[in-house]
């Protein structure tokens, strides 16, 4: 709750593009930061295979996923670490 007269805890930096996908920057496993694209209606996070050098994430076993588009193979990350705003 918001409080008027006080200044907010905290804020999420993200970016919002002409096209209104919302993009925000997180740090995986490291350092360095990757832009993500935020998906309010999604229920998971997916990263491009290329991408898993520069992150070094640690991934579980292969999970089928059923989409619009068909039935995906996926690996499910296991034991990783997001930090996200002021986290970060």
């Amino acid at each position: 709750m918001l409080i008027v007269g006080t200044p907010p805890i905290d804020s999420i930096p993200f970016k919002l593009e002409k096209d209104n996908s919302i993009y925000t920057y997180l740090k995986v496993n490291q350092p360095n930061s990757l832009c993500f694209l935020i998906q309010t209606g999604a229920s998971e996070m997916v990263i491009h295979i290329k991408l898993l050098a520069m992150v070094n994430m640690s991934l579980g076993s292969i999970k089928s996923n059923r989409k619009i588009t068909g039935v995906i193979q996926l690996k499910w990350s296991k034991g990783n670490s997001i930090l996200w705003g002021a986290q970060a």
